[in-house]
């Protein structure tokens, strides 16, 4: 039995390094709202920790539902039943969600169920809903998480040792991309990109002054933040950015800036020994700001001729290949999932290029989300993992033995205070 964990402030975590941190609260309530997506790729019988939370609006508490998955004749609203309120958690006016967990099931529709919450509050009741866990499955492992679950009853001989999540901070750091690039462009010449580990002011000023665009970036940071742009110079406020980079995190990586044409990204799984799984690619989209919107849900060649649109579905494929062979020498040791994100940019003379290498995540992706959902998808059909706020129209999904076949299939639920929910959706 799997206890399965969405932990979003992972990357910051990795940055504080420091198993006591408060996760930024845009964070903490993505993780609230967000929480159970993986009933999606669990297993029946499997656990998954949610979140019972205060009211966003007048800092009361929430009433957190068991989904029972049945889809109602409202397309926004999963049939639920209510679970009694906790009281309310600390000092008034603090956002303290209590965490909870529930055990995953099938519907008469096919469709996957949560029952059974149960407070993970060191009771007797917390310690016999954990009884059985055999693995824990968070999004990503980091000092904060592993504290959590040690703090809420897990057996520490399911969590890593300190060594082994030092070993993991550092292989998650900015550093891995830059070598795994190099290496790449070593055995692809035609591959755009190029990246620079800077461990000084100096080095940081060179590079930025070398080149009239680049992209700064921190080396532990979360999605779309802890970057900056460079323009030719170096001037603030870029000047006191890389300072406070360099003295909280030791380096900084200055990259040149392209035009970015589409993002994308590969999905592996790492087994012990060094075998490498590729398990499809990903094609996504995100905002102005860098931060995911949403992921194309379909078959793998699919994915691979969207792919490859700009810069041929043979050099896309040529990339997976490489990357994977590339793997196990920049992860030694490591064995779990891994997200490589890559792009097609306007490269020399305007043509379409292929970065292979943007960002390396060790640790589960949307990407890898929205391989996973393809199996509530009807054969034959396309669809779209979304997040967005609650509330907005959305048609009626008709399914068909668990598989969604058109409509607008809910994720995640909507109680008061819902900022985003995830949607699997068939035009």
């Amino acid at each position: 039995m799997t206890l399965h964990y969405f932990n979003p402030w992972h990357d910051e975590a990795l940055a504080a390094r420091d198993a006591h941190c408060q996760p930024p609260l845009a964070a903490r309530r993505l993780a609230a709202d967000l929480a159970c997506l993986p009933l999606w790729w669990a297993q029946p019988g499997d656990l998954v920790v949610v979140w019972d939370t205060p009211s966003a609006d007048n800092g009361g508490t929430g009433r957190l539902t068991e989904i029972t998955g049945r889809l109602t004749e409202n397309p926004n609203q999963l049939t639920r039943k209510t679970v009694s309120p906790p009281a309310r958690h600390g000092r008034q006016g603090v956002w303290a969600p209590r965490p909870m967990v529930g055990r995953v099931g099938l519907t008469g529709d096919g469709l996957p169920a949560l029952s059974g919450l149960t407070p993970l509050d060191g009771s007797a009741d917390a310690v016999r809903a954990l009884r059985g866990v055999g693995c824990v499955d968070p999004w990503g492992w980091d000092a904060h998480t592993a504290s959590q679950l040690r703090a809420w009853g897990v057996a520490p001989g399911l969590l890593p040792s300190p060594a082994r999540l030092d070993t993991l901070r550092s292989l998650s750091s900015r550093h891995t991309a830059v070598g795994l690039l190099r290496a790449l462009r070593d055995a692809g010449p035609a591959y755009a990109g190029d990246a620079l580990w800077c461990t000084s002011e100096a080095e940081v000023i060179r590079a930025v002054e070398a080149l009239p665009r680049t992209m700064l970036k921190a080396p532990w940071s979360g999605s779309g933040r802890g970057l900056r742009r460079g323009f030719g110079r170096y001037e603030p406020p870029l000047d006191g950015w890389v300072r406070r980079v360099l003295s909280r995190q030791g380096a900084v990586v200055v990259e040149p800036f392209f035009d970015r044409l589409a993002d994308m990204a590969f999905e592996y799984e790492l087994h012990p020994g060094g075998r490498v799984e590729f398990l499809g690619g990903s094609f996504f989209t995100t905002d102005a700001t860098g931060r995911y919107t949403g992921s194309l849900v379909a078959p793998p060649d699919v994915l691979l001729a969207h792919m490859g649109r700009a810069v041929g579905t043979a050099v896309v494929e040529r990339a997976a290949a490489d990357v994977g062979t590339l793997l196990p020498a920049a992860l030694p040791g490591y064995a779990g999932p891994v997200g490589v994100d890559l792009m097609t940019v306007d490269g020399r003379a305007g043509r379409p290029a292929l970065h292979p290498c943007v960002e390396v995540n060790v640790r589960r992706t949307m990407g890898r989300v929205a391989l996973d959902l393809l199996r509530w998808v009807a054969p034959g059909r396309q669809a779209r993992l979304t997040l967005r706020r609650p509330g907005q129209p959305a048609p009626e999904p008709e399914t068909d033995g668990g598989r969604l076949v058109r409509g607008s299939l809910p994720l995640t639920p909507a109680q008061a205070g819902t900022g985003v929910q995830a949607w699997l959706e068939i035009p």
